[in-house]
């Protein structure tokens, strides 16, 4: 999955980690998306999750991550 940060995070899985600097946009494995900062990060609206082409757009023009009351 593409994910685009506001924040630096380190997520850890069994024998691995991934790590998102600040206003990055990687491919993350799909396993990241299961841990609890992912969860918490993404409500927060710390991170996006590039699934549409509005999202792309949003992750590009470095627009504010923070869900509106349509998107929750």
């Amino acid at each position: 999955m593409r994910v685009r940060s506001e924040k630096t995070f380190l997520f850890r899985g069994d024998n691995t980690e991934e790590i998102i600097k600040k206003g990055e946009i990687k491919d993350l494995p799909d396993w990241v998306a299961k841990t609890d900062i992912f969860k918490l990060a993404k409500e927060e609206g710390s991170l996006l999750v590039i699934a549409t082409k509005k999202d792309k757009k949003k992750a590009e023009n470095d627009e504010d991550l923070t869900p509106t009351n349509l998107e929750k």
